[in-house]
């Protein structure tokens, strides 16, 4: 209901205080808590304005003030360079905290790609810019199937996700960088079918 009642410049502030809160994850891993966090907020005055919501705010500009304005070669320029950039961002921040033989704990070597990072949010900026430059008058049956099962496809993931970095890793030894993509394309078509 606020999305359709707000101006443009209220989006771009709410949106600008989402890139805010996106930052606050590496905020605390350099600094600690800042801003008078606890563990218990998160985000502290900012928790209005972060996780998830910020990205539906985010596709309502796109969709509301950047498709209509931007052409179709800018948008998925623009998307294009947004995407390569949050995933290099994404990847480089894995391999430099990811040191081989030491142990870290869980949320320190996945801070890189939590959903709710800067990183994260341009990548998904950008993939949002290109899925706004496909132009067809219907969605093919694959995509319109996959997509009707995409909570169920999120929901059963897991249980195929053991099974394959149990065949692909351990029992067949790939090295990382073949099993990571092999064993993300077998738990997703597992999952699918």
């Amino acid at each position: 209901p606020w999305l359709e009642r707000a101006s443009r410049r209220e989006e771009q502030f709410f949106i600008g205080l989402f890139l805010l809160s996106t930052c606050m994850p590496y905020l605390n891993r350099w600094f600690g808590e800042v801003w008078g966090q606890c563990f218990w907020n998160e985000y502290h005055m900012l928790w209005n304005f972060a996780g998830y919501i910020g990205y539906v705010v985010l596709a309502h500009y796109i969709r509301f003030y950047i498709i209509p304005e931007w052409s179709r070669s800018k948008r998925l320029c623009v998307g294009l360079i947004a995407t390569i950039v949050g995933a290099a961002i994404t990847i480089y921040s894995f391999y430099v905290q990811a040191i081989p033989g030491v142990v870290h704990s869980t949320s320190v070597i996945e801070l890189g790609w939590a959903f709710c990072t800067i990183n994260c949010v341009l990548f998904t900026f950008g993939a949002f810019l290109v899925f706004t430059c496909i132009e067809r008058d219907s969605v093919p049956g694959l995509i319109a199937d996959m997509s009707q099962m995409s909570f169920g496809i999120y929901l059963v993931h897991l249980f195929w996700l053991g099974l394959f970095v149990l065949i692909f890793k351990t029992n067949m030894a790939l090295p990382t960088v073949a099993a990571i993509p092999v064993i993300s394309l077998a738990t997703f078509l597992g999952s699918y079918l």
